[in-house]
């Protein structure tokens, strides 16, 4: 470790600047920003914001499978697809739709039922 490096730790530990990537409200009167969602790790880009996208995503799926024929992929497309399909019309029709509350400028959770818990988990929205 360098001088430089061990000077630069020491005056981040004298001004307590332990929390300096934290996001802050620029004024009081300003609601905190939404904190990150724990998402799917690396794979988050995958993670469809709401149930109308996982329909979406499956109805396509199953019609390119449909239109493949005969192909090697079709069937594994079909199957994909119907599978992401019948997943997202259930938790349209099941699962609440959650939606993140704001009381006195923090981020609050009104519903806590696994239905809701489990939207959250699916969804990024």
């Amino acid at each position: 470790m360098s001088d430089l490096d061990r000077d630069l730790r020491e005056a981040l530990e004298r001004a307590r600047a332990d929390d300096l990537g934290v996001p802050r409200a620029r004024h009081y009167r300003e609601p905190e920003p939404l904190p990150d969602a724990r998402g799917w790790g690396p794979f988050s880009f995958l993670q469809p914001a709401t149930p109308w996208h996982l329909v979406a995503i499956g109805a396509l799926l199953f019609l390119i499978g449909r239109l493949l024929g005969r192909a090697a992929a079709a069937e594994p497309l079909v199957l994909l697809g119907g599978l992401l399909l019948a997943v997202g019309v259930l938790s349209l029709l099941l699962l609440p739709r959650v939606q993140p509350k704001r009381w006195r400028g923090r981020w609050i959770e009104l519903d806590t039922s696994w239905r809701a818990r489990l939207y959250r988990r699916i969804y990024k929205r």
